[in-house]
């Protein structure tokens, strides 16, 4: 590609460089999930909002995030959420930007918008993610890359605190895939 073009998926599912559409973000075809079809899951524990950190590596925007449930038990809902990072690129302590409204977990494709757009800074630290609520069971997710680390911390009533409390766990739990848009 060119400068200032990202690489997205055309509607054949091939990989192709495009422009960003006008007002900064990125295409359609670039924030939404990939034609695949999930082949893993990953259960997701209700009541330990997983988070996963990002550093843009320009100034952008986000709006909310997407993911691919594959099992919705009843009354589990799902909410979406973006925090500073606190001190030391630690989640901890960090500060809520945004969440989305609290949404029935349902099989396919869950849109979480939030509440407000995020303005994110090129090169500081954010964390990114989802906190699962109610129902008796957990909901499972498309899976992603097990390697990868998140952070997560035991919350289970009311809204998502700010700022954040202290981590609880770091590891390869919760591995779910989501896309940022």
């Amino acid at each position: 590609g060119t400068p200032g073009q990202f690489l997205g998926i055309d509607a054949q599912g091939n990989p192709e460089y495009a422009t960003p559409a006008a007002g900064g973000g990125a295409a359609d075809t670039f924030r939404s999930p990939p034609p695949l079809v999930p082949t893993n899951q990953a259960s997701f524990n209700r009541d330990f909002p997983a988070f996963v950190g990002i550093v843009p590596a320009s100034n952008q925007t986000v709006t909310g995030l997407k993911v691919m449930v594959t099992t919705a038990p009843s009354g589990v809902t799902l909410m979406a959420a973006i925090y500073a990072a606190g001190s030391a690129f630690s989640m901890t302590g960090g500060t809520l930007l945004a969440t989305s409204a609290a949404i029935a977990a349902a099989i396919g494709e869950v849109t979480m918008p939030f509440s407000a757009t995020v303005n994110l800074t090129e090169g500081s630290t954010y964390y990114i993610g989802i906190w699962a609520h109610g129902g008796s069971s957990n909901p499972f997710f498309m899976g992603q890359d097990g390697s990868r680390n998140g952070v997560f911390y035991a919350h289970s009533s009311g809204a998502l605190p700010n700022p954040s409390p202290s981590v609880t766990a770091s590891g390869a739990g919760q591995v779910f895939t989501w896309w940022a848009y």
